[in-house]
């Protein structure tokens, strides 16, 4: 139901997305108790009594009682009201747990089928500690996997929250960093510094050193501290409550066409190895009937017929790491642990089975952890019987009288089957690239470009790789999909350009 917008009536849908250990659990906290942070009276009498928590989400400790581990992989949602708002807030998972890439397996999945449960989304809060001076390689991670699944029409509903803060001098974070995520600038956030944890180190110290005393300074400092964080979150209601709602179907619309572009993707490439290969083979036989023609071999089978393997991709239930260098099908983690990224060579791989003590290099294919990519299908090779004579042509060959005609006929049809798989990569190369200016539209346009940028990589690389005449069809056609892509990439920086 896009569109609608915040009523009394039906509740203000809130994503809460974050790294771990960025503060979005005490975020949590704060906005389903905000009403009885509101009521609390600061005083000598209550500094010495416990704030009454009615919800309280705790972050799960390591063993040391240290380590910041995501509590749960699941996404969860609590309900509250405060004022006029009813809230709904969807708790995600904290992605980029301490514990492993294998403790961020499916959050991606289960942040989808969460939003669909919603029906709609109001706003995306992205919370951030505000004393990070920079942008992680963890906060990195989250945001690429997090913006990934982001529909266009989310991009003006999302805010941050920068968590350990409570004005803009002590904020080290740079805000324009976001900007190449979300592809405009952030136009709201917020900065909250949870009063709980300081009144909780007030009542520390004064717990743990008798001599001293609640003084109205301390007292009117976190009264400052509770007022100061009421009229934030109000502030931020009262901001979001006018964003339109963005129903849970753009998420999955966008979701979905990841995966058919991912799966369209890897069969062109599929396709390309084996025209390479078909090329190749029909080059050789139309060489041989030209020999034959002028007399230099004396004999030729042209009945003849060749039982050749073909490897293709078998869809999978689950995703798997598999390479992506030039000629390599190698199905290098069946049912892999990591979190599914469709960025091809991203850092995540260092993490995946497949890889090397160093992270670097596949034990199974030795390429690179950049050649890697996730994709839910595997390699199978399989034998395929093909034949110099097609149907089409073999009527017209057993007419011919004799073996001069025979051969006309041969390179006939040799000639009708490269035609056939010309045709066949043209129409893939057309479906994905119709494919890609859809995810245009629904997608951020940084996940967008770096999708054509992993297919011009992987054209580039087939041009290097090609062993036939530069002036041959084969070689032409990559030459004018490699165009096809350099200019997707140019419009997607936004050069002015007829669209394709």
């Amino acid at each position: 139901m896009p569109g609608k917008f915040f009523n009394s009536h039906a509740p203000f849908n809130i994503v809460l997305i974050g790294q771990t250990g960025s503060g979005k659990t005490s975020l949590l906290n704060l906005l389903l108790n905000i009403n009885q942070i509101a009521d609390f009276k600061i005083n000598s009498k209550t500094l010495n009594e416990s704030l009454r928590l009615y919800n309280n989400v705790s972050l799960e400790m390591g063993s040391n009682g240290t380590s910041m581990n995501s509590k749960t992989s699941d996404c969860q949602d609590y309900s509250t009201k405060f004022e006029k708002y009813t809230l709904r807030i969807l708790d995600t998972p904290g992605l980029a747990d301490t514990r492993g890439f294998t403790h961020d397996q499916n959050h991606t999945k289960s942040i989808i089928r969460a939003i669909e449960r919603l029906e709609y989304v109001h706003c995306i809060i992205l919370v951030i500690n505000g004393r990070e001076s920079r942008e992680t390689e963890g906060l990195k991670y989250v945001l690429e996997e997090i913006f990934a699944i982001m529909p266009r029409e989310i991009q003006s509903n999302i805010v941050v929250v920068f968590t350990n803060v409570n004005n803009v001098l002590k904020l080290n974070f740079n805000i324009s960093t976001l900007t190449k995520y979300v592809q405009k600038e952030i136009q709201h956030y917020w900065l909250i510094d949870n009063p709980i944890c300081e009144l909780e180190k007030a009542q520390g110290k004064l717990r743990d050193d008798r001599r001293l005393v609640a003084d109205e300074k301390t007292i009117a400092t976190l009264t400052n501290s509770f007022q100061r964080t009421v009229s934030t979150i109000r502030d931020m209601y009262n901001t979001t409550s006018h964003f339109p709602s963005i129903g849970s179907n753009a998420f999955h619309k966008l979701y979905k066409l990841k995966e058919q572009i991912e799966q369209q993707y890897l069969n062109l490439t599929s396709e390309h190895e084996d025209l390479m290969r078909q090329t190749q083979r029909i080059q050789e036989i139309q060489e041989n009937i030209k020999l034959f023609q002028k007399k230099k071999i004396t004999s030729m089978n042209f009945n003849k017929t060749e039982l050749t393997e073909k490897t293709v991709l078998e869809p999978t239930d689950e995703h798997n790491t598999l390479c992506a260098h030039a000629g390599c099908h190698h199905n290098c983690h069946l049912n892999c642990y990591l979190p599914l990224t469709l960025e091809p060579g991203a850092e995540i791989f260092k993490g995946c089975a497949a890889m090397d003590s160093t992270g670097l290099t596949c034990t199974k294919c030795g390429h690179s952890y950049k050649d890697h990519y996730h994709v839910k299908s595997k390699w199978v090779t399989k034998q395929e019987r093909r034949y110099y004579i097609d149907a089409d042509t073999e009527k017209e060959f057993n007419s011919a009288k004799t073996d001069e005609e025979r051969a006309m006929v041969a390179l006939k049809s040799l000639q009708q089957q490269l035609n056939r798989l010309e045709t066949n990569i043209l129409e893939l190369q057309n479906r994905l690239l119709e494919l890609l200016k859809e995810y245009k539209k629904v997608g951020l346009r940084r996940n967008y470009l770096a999708l054509i940028k992993a297919q011009d990589s992987y054209v580039q690389m087939s041009i290097k790789t090609f062993r036939g005449d530069p002036k041959e069809k084969v070689h032409q056609n990559l030459l004018s999909w490699k165009t096809k892509l350099e200019l997707m990439i140019e419009l997607s920086r936004g050069k002015d350009h007829t669209d394709l």
